[in-house]
């Protein structure tokens, strides 16, 4: 099932409309542990500018 739904996501709506290319998932190379590198690093920048920092997270791995 799994196969099933990468590819139609491949084949479709990722063929239609391509990920941004700082979107972490479905691209290879591209690991959650790089994802929080980038995500600590522009928290420090926006600290060392005595600016403030919002993320925003989702947790969709019960969704399927």
């Amino acid at each position: 099932m799994e196969k099933l739904v990468d590819r139609y996501l491949w084949d479709g709506p990722l063929a239609e409309i391509p990920l941004h290319p700082k979107e972490h998932t479905f691209q290879t190379g591209k690991s959650t542990e790089i994802a929080l590198h980038h995500l600590v690093r522009r928290v420090q920048r926006a600290l060392d500018a005595r600016q403030y920092a919002l993320d925003v997270f989702f947790d969709i791995q019960d969704a399927y």
